[in-house]
């Protein structure tokens, strides 16, 4: 994407915005993470801030912080249960229902972050998908709106 990292969209939150924003970013993006602390309130530093990511490059560990301070917004990653175990020295007994990675991070595109009212987008691709979400919503019910590849209905 050829956008401005430090782009920034505000638009106004309508009630059914997630399952759409999740449906169409995981039709275009190979890698999309939410993060939802809803009645998680008992953490020793707060919950984590509601985010909606996707991107396309994957990372390692060890470059999720350079690449953080470089593009100036979190980056979502995952370590799996098993290896935290193993840095703690724990030992679990339990099978792994799905095979994961040990630890896996991308670099976003796009950002997603809930502030009251409005979603901010931040993020190379904000401009693109700012445009986008606006198309989408504008759509009558029922009506079928071709976006890139993919092809979305829009319910309200």
């Amino acid at each position: 994407m050829n956008e401005n990292p430090a782009s920034l969209h505000r638009i106004p939150v309508l009630e059914h915005d997630l399952p759409l924003f999740l449906r169409l970013l995981s039709a275009h993006f190979p890698y999309v993470a939410l993060f939802d602390p809803r009645g998680k309130t008992d953490f020793p530093l707060g919950p984590f801030r509601f985010g909606l990511f996707a991107g396309t490059q994957p990372l390692t560990l060890e470059q999720v912080a350079p690449e953080a301070d470089r593009i100036g917004l979190p980056i979502p990653f995952c370590v799996a249960y098993d290896y935290k175990n193993r840095l703690e020295k724990l030992v679990s007994e339990n099978p792994a229902l799905v095979e994961t990675p040990e630890t896996f991070a991308f670099l976003p595109d796009l950002a997603l972050f809930r502030e009251g009212q409005e979603w901010v987008l931040r993020g190379s691709a904000a401009d693109l998908w700012q445009q986008r979400f606006e198309q989408v919503r504008k759509g009558r019910r029922g009506e079928r709106i071709a976006l890139g590849q993919a092809l979305c209905r829009w319910q309200r």
